[in-house]
């Protein structure tokens, strides 16, 4: 798709996969995936009910050491939820669920939750 993101929310998070893929997350609970520098833009994930379409990326990180694997951290006012993708930001699995989600870093492999 061209133009992407930009077009319908508020960017929150990027990140920058190795050596290809860009994510992005923006407002409303919304991950998207460009594998061509951004020319195009592929939605690959949206918040889900549980949240009512309320959710904010609040983390984004791809793991420099591991090709393909990405994490994004989302929440609304009262729950938050972590993410995995294995194939670079195409699909997303639910990891983790509880309180609020701020941030999301990797440390020498392993992921912290702030």
């Amino acid at each position: 798709m061209p133009g992407g993101p930009a077009i319908g929310g508020l960017f929150q998070q990027v990140a920058a996969g190795f050596p290809v893929p860009l994510l992005v997350g923006i407002y409303p609970g919304e991950i998207w995936l460009s594998e061509d520098g951004g020319a195009t833009w592929e939605k690959t994930w949206a918040d889900d009910p549980v949240f009512g379409g309320n959710a904010r990326v609040y983390a984004l990180v791809s793991d420099p050491q591991i090709p393909g694997l990405a994490w994004a951290g989302l929440a609304d006012d009262y729950e938050g939820y972590v993410l995995r993708s294995d194939d670079g930001g195409r699909t997303w699995e639910r990891v983790w669920q509880g309180g609020g989600v701020i941030d999301l870093m990797l440390v020498e492999g392993y992921l912290a939750q702030g």
